[in-house]
């Protein structure tokens, strides 16, 4: 005998069944297929293209980096990436690399509008069929794309170069961040999750003014062992990324220090009402703080 709910009621048996459907679909929706790491290739090769492990794995923290693949027609690709001249020295390393598999060129230009008396170095490839294989793995029509198949590919050296791209290490907070901003919040969700299978490293999506979003570790555990896990292939100039600037470290201390002095002793009066409040919240204390203090805002 089946029995019957009718909806307009609002029987508490039809709400319960309503409930666990609800938290199956949610289930359905968290639900997350798991990264399947790939042994690779031997002999220290890539398997897609003759470039070594190293000039792949810098083409491919790269490209979700700071690099583009730019396809101007059907069969042509070219890469390029472009820095601030103070971080010519980082992008002279990958061109050492990368130039060793197809032609890299270089420039210095000046900056134009606001960027103007500002300059930067660029790298660029000449067209190269090799580059047609990640084209097509990182780009979905002219936009760049995140997907397990691209970020299964990534080793520790990968990383490193994604992190030295776009990564951040706040010297106020001690805290790591990734500016994945141009990705979708759905893509900053798949590299969250890769991070977490693969490395056990939890990131946490944060959101920005502008409606866009970027990843941050904020636990000391994961931000020791994100760095353990790149630190050796973070070259000298890049340090900085994983807070070995000792002279911006103290400076920041410093004035952290100056900061909170100078707030304390020009908001005293407002602190110790707050500390009052906190501590004490007797309705007869309330009101001899405001014969002295004057009105007292909880």
């Amino acid at each position: 005998m089946e029995t019957t709910f009718q909806k307009n009621k609002g029987s508490f048996k039809y709400k319960m069944i309503l409930q666990q459907i609800m938290r199956q679909q949610k289930k359905l929706l968290d639900f997350q297929i798991p990264f399947e790491v790939s042994s690779g290739n031997s002999n220290g090769v890539s398997a897609v293209s003759n470039l070594s492990q190293e000039a792949e794995q810098i083409l491919i923290g790269s490209c979700l980096g700071d690099g583009s693949l730019i396809s101007p027609y059907s069969k042509g690709v070219y890469y390029t990436e472009i820095h601030s001249i103070n971080q010519k020295e980082y992008l002279e390393y990958k061109e050492n690399i990368l130039n060793k598999f197809f032609v890299i060129k270089h420039r210095i230009f000046e900056g134009y509008g606001r960027n103007k008396n500002r300059f930067y170095y660029e790298i660029r490839s000449l067209d190269n069929h090799k580059l047609k294989t990640y084209y097509d793995l990182f780009y979905k029509g002219k936009n760049k794309t995140i997907t397990q198949t691209n970020l299964i590919k990534l080793k520790p050296l990968g990383i490193a170069i994604w992190f030295m791209d776009d990564g951040n290490y706040n010297y106020r907070t001690n805290l790591i961040s990734i500016a994945t901003n141009c990705f979708s919040y759905q893509h900053n969700k798949i590299i969250v999750d890769y991070f977490r299978q693969i490395h056990n490293i939890i990131f946490k999506i944060q959101k920005t003014k502008a409606d866009t979003y970027f990843i941050r570790i904020t636990s000391q555990f994961y931000e020791n062992k994100f760095i353990e896990l790149v630190s050796p292939f973070i070259i000298d100039s890049m340090k900085y990324k994983i807070g070995c600037d000792i002279i911006k470290s103290k400076k920041f201390k410093s004035e952290l220090k100056l900061y909170t002095q100078k707030y304390y002793k020009e908001n005293r009066l407002s602190i110790l009402k707050k500390q009052m409040i906190h501590y004490y919240h007797k309705k007869d204390l309330k009101q001899q703080m405001e014969r002295y203090f004057g009105e007292v805002k909880e």
